[in-house]
């Protein structure tokens, strides 16, 4: 009994001892270094991606464009498409949009146009307005004013600040505008009454089922996500446009939806456009007020509007799983500036928020997914 119980108790000692072995000896052998050759390959592949991005912006911006907008449409023509053909329901949804615009662009037109038209005049004016301050600035001014009355005089009857802008010139400018927004509408068009049959290709090629599902899921997300963020941006957005316009008509501030529709425009981008605005109603309150005080209130008013916006508003309606990181969305807006310039950075949010869904059920690149989200 002795030897037998030694022999229980030894043996799986042993043997033990042999398993950690010989588990632990391939391990170690099956660790290679990454192949040098393999990573100079992604790394010339990546840059031959942006260098393309980069040459061919003309072909890619507006595609993204349409596409963005069809998103944002898409769920507005499948609720009308219940009762509606598909085709026609696009149509209504994009004359709708059209003559929106139109009707938006044609009524701020003459108020902009006058702004750009006096803002010498209203530059110069900044700098007498906030007198409590610049008191010095003014004397020394009208020292040297006697000197250089004569010349400023004579350049001023010679030279408009402006160039002046004939009908040639805007009939040399229309046929590229049209070009530019037909480009962006149609494909818009295409993709919202054809962009079904585009996924069910899409399935059809994707080679097992595996692959299809994974298809289907990733543009279905896509298109959910994006469209809904795309949408409550837009509503929230028109929201801030129209606390900023109401506020600057209390105030009394000249042209407010001018203001209103402006900071709606610029909150498209994020932490850049909130302070470019702020700085464009400190401007126009230096330019129509004379207290500094009350110069300063319309940029305040607004700052305040855009705070409650950015940290109250937008969380609450979006949600923490549409939220980016700041870090991540500062260096992206940075890339695609330097890449497609403002049209780059107005499209940067919505791009990356198409990278974090596909990253998400990308095997091997869910990381990518959590270190770009809040």
């Amino acid at each position: 009994m002795t030897s037998i119980s030694w022999q229980l108790d030894s043996a799986p000692r042993n043997d033990w001892d042999v398993q950690i072995q010989d588990v632990e000896a391939p391990t170690v052998r099956e660790v290679h270094p990454v192949d040098p050759v393999k990573r100079m390959l992604a790394v010339l592949v990546l840059l031959l991606i942006i260098a393309s991005l980069w040459a061919a912006q003309a072909l890619f911006v507006p595609e993204l464009l349409a596409g963005f907008l069809s998103m944002c449409l898409s769920p507005v023509v499948s609720q009308m498409a219940r009762a509606t053909p598909q085709v026609l329901a696009a149509i209504l949804v994009m004359s709708t949009l059209v003559i929106a615009l139109w009707i938006i662009i044609a009524s701020l037109v003459e108020p902009a146009q006058e702004w750009l038209t006096q803002a010498p005049q209203s530059m110069k004016a900044i700098g007498v307005k906030p007198k409590a301050l610049t008191a010095p600035l003014i004397a020394a001014n009208r020292a040297t004013e006697n000197f250089s009355v004569i010349g400023a005089g004579t350049a001023a009857a010679t030279h408009s600040p402006f160039p002046s802008i004939t009908l040639w010139d805007a009939l040399q400018v229309a046929p590229k505008l049209v070009v530019g927004v037909f480009t962006v509408l149609l494909p818009a068009f295409f993709f919202l009454v054809y962009g079904d049959a585009l996924l069910r290709k899409l399935v059809v090629l994707s080679p097992t089922l595996t692959h299809k599902k994974r298809a289907v899921g990733t543009v279905r997300a896509i298109q959910h996500d994006t469209s809904r963020y795309l949408l409550l941006t837009c509503m929230i957005n028109a929201e801030l446009g129209v606390a900023t316009a109401f506020a600057l008509w209390m105030l009394k501030v000249p042209d407010p939806l001018l203001w209103g529709t402006l900071a709606a425009i610029c909150n498209f981008v994020p932490y850049v456009g909130a302070i470019t605005m702020t700085v464009i109603l400190v401007l126009v309150g230096l330019v129509n007020f004379e207290n500094t005080g009350q110069a300063l209130l319309p940029a305040l008013c607004f700052a305040g509007i855009a705070l409650i916006e950015g940290h109250f508003l937008t969380p609450t309606i979006i949600g923490r799983q549409l939220r980016l990181s700041p870090v991540a969305i500062l260096l992206w807006l940075m890339f695609w500036g330097w890449m497609w310039g403002l049209v780059g950075v107005a499209l940067g949010v919505p791009m990356l928020m198409c990278l974090k869904i596909v990253c998400e059920r990308v095997e091997g690149y869910t990381w990518v997914a959590k270190a770009i989200e809040a």
